[in-house]
């Protein structure tokens, strides 16, 4: 028969064990967040760059058009856009 004290170790190795279990998950939980976290910043770096290449062409587009004498739409109209 078990003595109380017996018993209560037992179930405190088996909740430890458990708890290890938890942390060890909760750390693979951890680097699979940080990875997608990293991979959404590096995204979204890569399209801010993107988007900066495009105004920049528009706004050379726009200049070079100023200068042929062409009026850009959004010149005409401001508040249109």
């Amino acid at each position: 028969m078990l003595r109380v004290s017996e018993d209560g170790d037992r179930r405190r190795t088996a909740h430890a064990a458990g708890y290890g279990d938890l942390g060890r998950t909760l750390l693979d939980l951890q680097a699979a967040a940080d990875q997608i976290f990293d991979a959404v910043t590096k995204r979204t770096a890569e399209e801010r760059e993107k988007l900066s290449g495009i105004s920049t062409r528009i706004k050379a587009a726009k200049r070079s058009q100023r200068s042929d004498g062409v009026r850009v739409e959004s010149d005409v109209n401001p508040s249109s856009t």
